[in-house]
């Protein structure tokens, strides 16, 4: 792991994707899903041209954090930003995240 930049600043890059992977999947669950709370929240909140320009990363973050609804929101914003821009097998992809979302969601609350 390289760390750029000087504390409180400082930003970590992993040297290799496995090992980010090992330290991601070594988090609690409950862990991750905030991080991927705070992670919505401060795109949300600081960086609303992204939700307009890459709602599939906000959907992304939202279905890792367990938000529902606003997952299933975002993945429909992504399947319509790229029927927009006919990437239609991209635009497949999203749709079919957001119902495979819904539906996992559905099971899972009583």
């Amino acid at each position: 792991m390289y760390q750029r930049g000087l504390l409180p600043q400082a930003a970590y890059t992993f040297k290799h994707a496995l090992i980010q992977d090992a330290a991601y999947q070594s988090l609690l669950k409950s862990t991750r899903q905030q991080y991927h709370q705070r992670i919505t929240h401060v795109l949300e909140e600081q960086f609303p041209e992204i939700t307009g320009t890459q709602p599939e990363l906000l959907a992304y973050h939202c279905t890792e954090a367990g938000l529902s609804e606003q997952a299933v929101a975002y993945w429909y914003k992504a399947g319509q930003s790229a029927i927009q821009r006919s990437a239609h097998v991209e635009a497949i992809a999203h749709l079919r995240q957001g119902l495979e979302f819904l539906n996992v969601a559905r099971i899972l609350t009583p």
